[in-house]
Order: C-alpha cells, then structure tokens, then sequence
C-alpha cells in the first residue's frame, strides 16, 4: 500500500483512497483511543474473575472494538490504536479461555441461592395472576407425585409388658403303635341326613325354586341371575339369595347358561332329566359363585335398573 506525504506543515499519513473512505462514528481520534482504552479496562477487570455470566459483557465490548476496527484509515495513521485493539482481543481471548474453565467446573455445581430466587418466581406465577407470596399449595400439587414415598413401619412392642420367660417343656415323644392283625377293623359310622321341615334355609330355597318355576312356565325363558338375587336396599340380602341360589344348582334342580350378550340365567331343569340324574348318579355337584363386591353390587342396581327385590318372602 502506498502512503504520500501532504506538503502542508504537520500533515499526517493518510491512504489516497480516503475520500471514499466511510465516515467515523467518533469526532477525533482522541474519542476513539479513550473508547479503545476502556475497552482493555472492561476486558481485563472480566478476566480478574471470568465466569459464564461475562461472556454476555465481553460479547458487548468486542461490539464496541469492531466498530473501532471498521475505521481502517484512521488505524493507518494511528499506531496507537491498533496496538490497543490487539490488547483488547488478547485479553478477550482470555476471558472466553476463563469462562470455559468456568463452565466446566461450574456444570455440576449447585447454587443455593439462584435455586431459591427460582423457586420464588416459579411459585408465585403458579396462579392466573402474580402473587407477591408464593402459593406453596398448587406447587405442593406438581411435586407430590414425583416424590417417592417412605416406607413406614410400625410394632406393637410398646404396647407390652415383658415378662419372664416360663419353662419350655419339652414335647413327650409319639409312639407309634402298630395296629394289632387281630383286631377287627371299624368303618366310621354312616351319617343319615334327617330332613327337618323347620329348617329356614331350606324353605327359602324351596321358596325360590318355586319363583323360578313360575316365572319360567309364564314367560318361557330363563331368568337372568342378576335381577333374581339382587336386593336393591340391603347388599346382606343379596348375597345370602345368591348362596340359596347356589345350592338349587348343586342339588341339580336348577342350571345356569350364560346368553349372547354374555348374560348369566338360570332355569329350571327338566323333571325327567333331574330324575335321570338322580337315578344314574350322574348329577353334577358343582356350583360356582361369582365374587360380588358393594361397588358390584351398586353398579348391577344401576345397570338392570332394579327398583325392587324379587326375593322378598317377609
């Protein structure tokens, strides 16, 4: 590059193609080398202490220094300032090298203070407008399910009196005789079943074959289980008629059959075939019960609209 001397006394070196040069934010040199110089002051007082927080200062003062930089034809004339604004991006350097070193140590690290300040802010935005206390209540709500709760324990032990150990007796030992051959061998005695007519149980199952019955000859379908046992006021009574209700089924006098809609009814058994049972020893002794709980039971009042029981013999 190519630099003249002007003829008049005190000129300055300039570059020839300064006429097209852009034109300086600052009126003098003067203005831009004190801008320089607090420049360097503001970078080495953030390298004294370089954190993550100072690159957001050391990013506005490298602003500065590269508008600086932009006026390259007063830097030509003035050394001074290019020496400056070396310094500034040597000292730059630095801090961005501390800030690193900085992040790294600081990445794991836990500041009690901004945690706190956070939590403040996040608490009292909670709510649709800003509280100036926080509402402990709504973020009690967000952060009871992410806790994992203690296990508890409790004994009974303070509960007791100690007392002295008593004297362990120790067992008498078993002698197993051997049965004498000579010795006729006795068959448990038969148990005979006795009818008794004065049995309750037994007359409200009698009652409830009947009801069966009945309804079947008149509408020539089965019941539905549900509606025949559930009692819509007393949920005792609803499960006491389906144990009577089982026992009609173990004794083979009735049958349950599950529909298409999966419904479960019960009807009747034909006499011949109950007879036929009876006589061949083929009767199937099985009745299953189904579990029924009051929530069950609350829901089948709803769903079969019951109003009324149909087992009511009171």
């Amino acid at each position: 590059m190519s630099i003249k001397m002007m003829n008049s006394p005190g000129s300055n070196f300039i570059n020839p193609n300064s006429m097209n040069a852009r034109t300086s934010i600052y009126e003098s040199p003067q203005a831009r080398h004190k801008k320089l110089r607090e420049m360097l002051d503001r970078t080495s007082t953030l390298q004294e202490n370089a954190t993550v927080g100072s690159l957001n200062i050391l990013e506005e003062a490298v602003g500065e220094v590269d508008v600086i930089h932009n006026d390259i034809d007063d830097k030509i004339i003035n050394q001074d300032q290019i020496v400056l604004d070396s310094e500034v991006m040597k000292v730059s350097a630095q801090v961005i090298r501390g800030a690193a070193r900085s992040l790294d140590e600081e990445t794991n690290s836990y500041n009690a203070v901004e945690f706190t300040e956070n939590l403040l802010r996040y608490a009292r935005n909670l709510s649709d407008e800003t509280l100036e206390a926080p509402n402990w209540e709504l973020l009690g709500r967000q952060i009871a399910p992410m806790i994992m709760p203690c296990g508890s324990a409790s004994t009974l032990l303070h509960c007791m009196e100690l007392m002295e150990a008593g004297v362990h007796q120790k067992r008498s030992k078993i002698v197993n005789r051997r049965r004498d051959a000579l010795l006729p061998a006795k068959k448990p005695e038969k148990i005979v079943a006795i009818a008794n007519d004065d049995n309750p149980v037994d007359k409200s199952v009698d009652k409830i074959a009947h009801l069966i019955r009945k309804y079947y000859k008149r509408n020539n379908e089965p019941l539905n289980f549900f509606k025949l046992i559930v009692n819509p006021h007393d949920f005792g009574k609803t499960v006491e008629n389906m144990l009577h209700v089982s026992f009609l089924v173990n004794d083979g006098r009735m049958a349950l059959s599950v529909g298409g809609d999966g419904d479960l009814f019960i009807q009747p058994v034909a006499k011949n075939v109950f007879e036929e049972q009876q006589t061949s020893g083929n009767a199937k002794r099985i009745a299953n019960i189904p579990s029924l709980t009051l929530k069950t039971w609350k829901l089948l009042i709803d769903v079969l609209e019951i109003t009324e029981p149909m087992i009511d013999f009171e």
